[in-house]
Order: C-alpha cells, then structure tokens, then sequence
C-alpha cells in the first residue's frame, strides 16, 4: 500500500483572514437590489436556513454564497467570523 500524505490544512484563522483579504465576487452589488420590506421576512428565513445548513453545503457552494453575500460590501470579515463562531449550532 503506498503511503499518501496530504497537505496540512491552514489554520482556520489563516483561511479567515484569506477570505477577508479577496474581497468578494465583484459586480454583483449592481445587479442586486435591496429588498423590499414585505420581502424582507422570506429572505431573513431563508438566510438562516442556509446558516442552519452551511457545514452541510460543498465548498463551492459555501464560497460562492459567501462572495454572493459580501460583493460590494465591507462586511465579508463579520461574516466569515459570525459563520465561524455558529459553525456548530445546527449540530
């Protein structure tokens, strides 16, 4: 049997920082508009049900929500925090 090492992960720390540091998807801030306030509860539910669910998702699909959820916005740092810090609550 061969012996297969894998690469160690970074640090969650350090994968943090790495999604603070890119900035997101760009153009999609544009495209997007706010919402309406009668929408507003339909996306508050499915926002925490995509939180709820979100170790459950592949990574491509974690990273596209992610940069979906802070292009054109300052707040990729407090989500990628506030995600790491609820990692568990689904659970």
């Amino acid at each position: 049997m061969r012996n297969v090492q894998s690469r160690p992960h970074p640090a969650p720390t350090a994968s943090l920082a790495a999604w603070e540091d890119e900035g997101g998807a760009t153009g999609l801030g544009a495209v997007m508009s706010p919402a309406a306030p009668e929408d507003r509860p339909v996306l508050e539910a499915l926002g925490a049900a995509v939180v709820a669910r979100w170790n459950e998702l592949p990574t491509d699909a974690r990273r596209a929500l992610f940069e979906a959820a802070v292009a054109g916005r300052e707040t990729s740092g407090r989500l990628a925090r506030y995600l790491r810090a609820h990692r568990n609550d689904a659970a």
